[in-house]
């Protein structure tokens, strides 16, 4: 299936997915390896090395953010802390 919709259903939205799953030490990316471990951790048993790179628009050696899997909440949390 389609990690997104994994991701969703097993944690309501990708931002949630994204704190806990793939950036649980909050350092605002995420390397392959734990993109990797994350996958499976989740069940998706889709083409790992596909979906990384459409998440990192085929700069495959540059880590994930935020923005690649959720761009409406990075843009959300961005007019968030403009705000304060």
């Amino acid at each position: 299936g389609d990690l997104k919709a994994i991701l969703l259903r097993k944690y309501g939205n990708l931002l949630r997915a994204w704190r806990l799953l793939f950036d649980p030490e909050q350092r605002g990316r995420c390397s392959h390896a734990v993109y990797v471990k994350g996958c499976k951790e989740v069940g998706f048993h889709g083409d790992l090395k596909c979906a990384w790179s459409e998440l990192t628009d085929g700069e495959i050696h540059r880590p994930m953010y935020i923005q690649d899997l959720d761009p409406a909440a990075d843009r959300m949390m961005h007019d968030f802390t403009e705000a304060l």
